[in-house]
């Protein structure tokens, strides 16, 4: 038979890419690989795939390559209708699918669904850790948008093995192609995000709701309760639903939104396998710490009264909600916060006003600094209550910086500096959550992260845990 040709558009750095070309080629066919960053951009996913008879077509992509492909696989990065070379291949209808839908398709286990806008990654883990306490350690897959692809592991699953995928809105608008949806679906909340792909609000959760929209009688959706908008979801499901609230778990991992984490994983538990065996599921979970770039503690200093300054990275938060969230996990009135980066055209307001509320020192830096600034300034104007009574000041230190280097810096300064209250019933801590993407200076936030960390590293008597 002649092999196909199949063009993969978009190889990127996080898996996809990578794990849909590795399995077409070694299902004998022809692959090329085209993206528009260039090869020197792309070193890491380039030698991947090395081993390998795969082409690329690197720094755009050439409208020459559709002459004669046979299916185009798009990454759920690309923005579809903006794009010149996907909109000549639907011209010239050549056939295109998806590295999700391409995997749904085909996973003979039954598969939980993980969506929302903020936490989906480290509920989609906890969910993954707590299959494995209560089935064993090679029963559980875990994938999707949390940058690994499954798809060179459908040999290994069985019928009776449980997959876990966390799905993004942007996945999620490609799989009515296939008319899926997963067995049990968990979405965790809705906030504004990605409205600069989506447009509306209204079509980012109808994206977000295809996780929904396909399931039969049998299957479960587990929505948030607390959620005003998929607390309100029963409506798109034809599935049995369950709802979750909080846990009140001795979790590792910081924050009450972590609870609410938990409480999800334990609802699928029981949707499995019922109260049996919820026992080791909380013991899993009890252990399980954050994932690398949220709420992850990197290092310890000391400031000069002789605290622990905790310094957390959650580079992860890319949206004013995330940061939200973030700040509510740490003591009010003892964190210096640094955020800021591209602009992603959020309102920053709201934010605003709740760091005026709780942070002790604020530090904004990148492309979208400036503006954060001036919305702190007027949450300051106000909120006239000056000392908070609790011992803490609501009018917090801002400072406007260029680079994360400089605000590193500045927040060391300020925590040995005889500013921050003397409050031993609660830690100190640094917290990067900047609220907005990281392309401004860095390739993605996992790069911001590992440079905070880095950087924190150095730090005069800091221990570091990077």
């Amino acid at each position: 038979m002649k092999k196909r040709h199949i063009v993969i558009m978009g190889l990127g750095r996080f898996g996809g890419g990578i794990g849909v070309a590795r399995w077409y080629a070694l299902q004998g066919e022809r692959v090329t690989v085209t993206d528009q960053l260039p090869p020197e951009k792309l070193t890491e996913s380039l030698a991947a795939l090395t081993d390998l008879p795969v082409k690329f077509e690197l720094g755009g992509h050439p409208d020459k390559l559709l002459n004669d492909c046979d299916l185009l696989v798009v990454s759920p990065a690309v923005d579809k209708r903006q794009s010149a070379f996907f909109q000549s291949a639907l011209a010239r209808s050549v056939p295109w699918t998806t590295e999700i839908n391409e995997f749904c398709r085909r996973c003979p286990a039954p598969i939980v669904g993980v969506t929302g806008s903020v936490g989906k990654s480290t509920t989609a883990s906890m969910i993954f850790a707590a299959l494995k306490a209560v089935r064993g350690e090679g029963r559980c897959h875990l994938g999707g948008n949390i940058g690994r692809s499954l798809l060179g592991q459908l040999p290994e699953i069985r019928s009776d093995h449980v997959v876990v995928l966390e799905l993004s809105s942007f996945m999620l608008e490609d799989t009515p192609m296939i008319g899926f949806s997963p067995h049990i679906a968990v979405v965790t909340n809705l906030v504004n995000n990605h409205l600069d792909r989506h447009g509306t609000m209204e079509a980012y959760a109808a994206a977000k709701r295809n996780i929904l929209k396909f399931q039969k009688a049998d299957d479960i959706a587990i929505l948030n309760r607390n959620d005003p908008h998929v607390s309100t979801w029963n409506q798109h499901t034809r599935g049995k639903v369950i709802y979750f609230d909080h846990a009140e778990l001795a979790l590792q991992a910081p924050g009450r939104h972590n609870q609410a984490n938990a409480a999800a994983a334990l609802a699928v538990i029981k949707a499995f396998d019922g109260e049996e065996r919820i026992a080791d599921a909380i013991g899993a979970l009890e252990v399980f710490r954050s994932l690398p770039h949220r709420m992850e503690l990197v290092g310890q200093s000391t400031n000069y009264l002789n605290e622990t300054v905790d310094w957390l990275n959650d580079s992860k938060s890319t949206t004013p909600e995330s940061t939200l969230t973030a700040v509510g996990a740490v003591p009010a009135g003892r964190t210096i916060i640094i955020l800021g980066g591209a602009d992603k055209k959020a309102d920053m307001r709201l934010l605003a006003g709740d760091l005026v509320g709780r942070s002790w020192g604020i530090i904004t830096i990148g492309a979208t600094g400036p503006k954060i600034a001036d919305s702190i300034r007027n949450a300051m104007k106000l909120d006239s209550r000056g000392d908070s009574g609790l011992g803490y000041r609501t009018q917090p230190m801002l400072i406007e910086l260029r680079t994360l280097e400089q605000a590193v810096e500045q927040a060391h300064r300020w925590t040995i500096e005889k500013c921050l209250p003397n409050d031993k019933s609660a830690p100190v801590c640094v917290l990067l959550s900047p609220a907005c993407a990281s392309y401004d200076q860095f390739s993605n936030y996992e790069h911001r992260g590992s440079v905070f960390k880095e950087l924190v590293g150095r730090l005069p008597q800091t221990s570091f845990h990077g």
